[in-house]
């Protein structure tokens, strides 16, 4: 009988879905991965039998990664995460090293994604870089000296939290005036419906197209969100001085026009000393692989 290759379980959860794939040991790459909506899932355990479920026998696991909104790499739980359906503290080491039985690691999620652009993507030859995730919350994870930062409580790193308009928009950490109620997915569908007073189902995609397109209320958004997006970067390298920015997320990836927009906002905004220094890039890595790598990573 063939022995079974060797995996790491790559878990990124997101508030929309949880991405999860199979990383060769030998190979680092994902050999599989699927995706599920998280609000299907009323806890935890609730998701840890669905993973299960997908990759039974398939290889043979031998450790789990996992980044999740406020997941603390020293405790092994997610911590209050507001963009989530679980609330309180949910101790997913325990939870999954109870299913699973193979040893798990727990980061913050945007931590997992600037570990997978270390190792996979293109922020290898930058030891001192900042990875920020742009999805339906805003995340950040920080590199210095070739290590990730974590802080003195596991939660290091959190700039969609930094408050970047006094008495601003609301946030889902409960707070007003954070990066994340203007620069995320979320925050664009959201300032687009206000503005134009519609209740229509759209995509930060769409938003994007239609400030593209010349669309007056889509443009407002937009040069709102970019102008705040570039001054809170250019205000971040102040303290970190970093040779990289990555983007990873739908709209900042969105093509070489938006990554323009920021750049121009960011060059604009940032100290004389550092303008023209910093690269900001888009993530080279596809859709959620960054994360799921990154998380492995931690495994590996």
């Amino acid at each position: 009988m063939e022995k079974q290759k060797q995996v790491i379980l790559g878990i990124d959860i997101g508030g929309t879905n949880v991405a999860f794939g199979l990383i060769g040991k030998e190979e680092k790459k994902i050999l599989w991965k699927d995706s599920e909506p998280i609000h299907q899932f009323s806890t935890a355990e609730e998701m840890a039998d669905r993973i299960g479920q997908k990759i039974q026998n398939k290889f043979e696991l031998i450790g789990i990664g996992i980044g999740a909104p406020n997941g603390n790499y020293y405790t092994g739980s997610i911590e209050f995460a507001p963009n989530l359906p679980w609330k309180g503290i949910v101790p997913l080491k325990q939870i999954f090293e109870n299913k699973f039985g193979v040893p798990t690691v727990v980061s913050n999620d945007a931590n997992a994604a600037a570990c997978g652009e270390y190792v996979f993507g293109k922020a290898g030859n930058h030891p001192n870089f900042l990875m920020m995730t742009l999805g339906t919350g805003v995340g950040s994870g920080l590199f210095v000296d070739g290590k990730l930062v974590l802080g003195s409580d596991g939660m290091a790193g959190e700039l969609g939290h930094f408050m970047v308009v006094p008495n601003g928009r609301p946030c889902g950490c409960g707070r007003n005036g954070c990066l994340e109620a203007y620069a995320s997915s979320t925050a664009l569908i959201k300032q687009y419906l206000e503005k134009s007073n519609s209740q229509e189902t759209i995509s930060a995609k769409d938003v994007v197209d239609r400030w593209k397109n010349g669309d007056p209320v889509a443009t407002e958004v937009m040069v709102n969100s970019i102008e705040i997006l570039g001054m809170s970067l250019a205000n971040f390298v102040t303290i970190h001085s970093p040779s990289m920015i990555v983007l990873f997320g739908g709209w900042a990836q969105s093509g070489e026009s938006t990554l323009e927009a920021i750049r121009s906002s960011f060059e604009k905004n940032v100290l004389e000393i550092y303008r023209g220094k910093v690269e900001l890039v888009s993530s080279l890595l596809e859709g959620s692989d960054s994360a799921l790598l990154g998380a492995a990573s931690l495994v590996f």
